[in-house]
């Protein structure tokens, strides 16, 4: 028992302790209360840029800040509302709109070709432009002679600005980085650059081009719509979730060895992704386009894609290239179409021709679901529904092609497998009712010329 109560002292002569410490350290210290963090203007030293003093050349690296909307006045001419001549300069439109349709002094609208909102030097670098707008300026809201690397463009709102002939929207060098930027209504084209990343750019509604870059770029989460071309890349670049629609020329265009996944491209003027040698394009869904819904240039990879009611064919290959798990639906001559040495393999192809023959005569112009025009193909696995005909692989000579185990349904003219003598054939079982083969390699030509149920 005494134990026990020397315990219980113990312990509550240590809770005292330590309610008497928390106390002494809760306890304000003497005196008035000063800040001890640095105030803003230490940490980041700004500076602010008031519109009256507009136009104004920055000749210092550094951060500036708008304090106000601004509109161009015609007394200054083209001067720049803002020329930036020192690199590493930060300029912060704090949620204002630069304003270029000029006005005299009694307010009359008056154009000035070639008046930019903000001009970058030659070989100034690392300028960041955010949080703004900028409209009606017949030069580039941001204009560089493609001499300035690694300048920012982050939430911005651009619309009618530019020109023609001579000035896109805007306007930047290589290893730009853009992102979460709006263009719109510009005479010219939208976006042009020497390269970067590029996330969440919409370009819409412009008279040129939505986006025209340079190679190596990275675009995600771009589209562009009413444009004349869509998104034109050069070699090596890389799209991904992208989209382009209802412009007037092609939507996606891309240079050789790009990579393209879980784009879309849609009632375009032209072709709907069309891409060069070595590309490799998945996922991606083309509809309703002017020309070839999916055109890849030879040694190019189709994986997962959809082509569907284009105006001419679904997929085209170059040669030496694979085509595989694709759908192609509805297009109005044939659903894939590829070169010599490629490999088609588990496709559905259907309805291709959709009623019309397009005057052709002859098994190797009718509209198709697969039809290899070169020599040595594989042709695989495919399913072919509702086509003129099912597969056709060219018999030229010389030509030599693989057809195995591939499954024709209600295609018109039956599977029209037209081969060289040389060829590779699974054996075709044409007829009704219960087929029984053992055969890995035989292909099923079922209720050719029925009509739909």
């Amino acid at each position: 028992m005494p134990k026990l109560c020397l315990l219980c002292g113990l312990h509550a002569a240590a809770l005292a302790l330590v309610a008497t410490t928390a106390t002494a350290q809760l306890s304000p210290p003497a005196g008035p209360v000063s800040p001890t963090e640095k105030p803003l203007g230490e940490v980041e030293p700004r500076t602010a840029i008031d519109p009256a003093d507009l136009p104004v050349v920055i000749k210092s690296a550094g951060s500036y800040y708008l304090t106000g909307g601004y509109t161009h006045r015609s007394s200054t001419g083209t001067t720049p509302a803002i020329l930036v001549e020192a690199s590493d300069v930060r300029i912060d439109l704090m949620g204002f709109t630069m304003v270029g349709r000029l006005a005299d002094a009694d307010g009359v609208a008056g154009p000035i070709v070639g008046l930019h909102a903000i001009q970058l030097a030659p070989d100034v670098e690392r300028v960041r432009i955010r949080n703004g707008g900028m409209t009606g300026w017949s030069g580039s809201a941001v204009h560089s002679d493609g001499r300035n690397g690694s300048c920012v463009l982050e939430d911005l709102q651009i619309d009618e600005a530019g020109d023609l002939e001579l000035f896109p929207s805007v306007m930047l060098g290589d290893d730009a980085r853009v992102r979460d930027v709006t263009i719109s209504g510009g005479p010219g084209a939208g976006l042009v650059a020497d390269g970067g990343v590029f996330d969440r750019v919409v370009v819409h509604g412009c008279e040129g081009d939505g986006f025209v870059i340079n190679d190596g770029a990275v675009l995600r989460g771009c589209h562009a719509e009413g444009n004349a071309a869509g998104i034109i890349v050069g070699g090596s670049g890389v799209l991904d979730s992208c989209g382009a629609h209802d412009n007037r020329g092609s939507g996606i265009v891309g240079g050789v060895g790009m990579t393209v996944s879980d784009c879309g491209a849609s009632g375009n003027g032209g072709t709907g992704i069309r891409v060069l040698t070595g590309s490799t394009l998945t996922g991606c869904n083309a509809e309703g386009n002017s020309s070839d819904g999916i055109s890849v240039g030879s040694g190019s990879t189709v994986i997962g894609c959809n082509a569907r009611n284009n105006e001419v064919h679904g997929i085209v290959t170059g040669d030496d290239a694979q085509v595989r798990h694709c759908n192609a639906d509805s297009n109005r001559i044939h659903g894939i179409v590829t070169g010599a040495r490629c490999h088609i393999t588990d496709n559905h192809a259907s309805n291709s021709g959709r009623g019309s023959d397009q005057g052709r005569s002859g098994i190797g112009n009718w509209p198709t679901g697969i039809r290899a025009l070169g020599t040595d193909c594989v042709i695989e696995r495919n399913l072919t529904t509702r086509n003129r005909y099912g597969w056709v692989g060219e018999g030229g000579a010389g030509f030599t092609q693989i057809v195995i185990n591939n499954k024709s349904i209600r295609d018109v003219r039956g599977c029209g497998a037209y081969t060289g003598a040389g060829s590779t054939t699974g054996a075709q079982l044409t007829q009704t009712g219960l087929i029984q083969t053992f055969s890995p390699y035989v292909n099923f030509c079922l209720k050719a010329g029925e009509p739909d149920p």
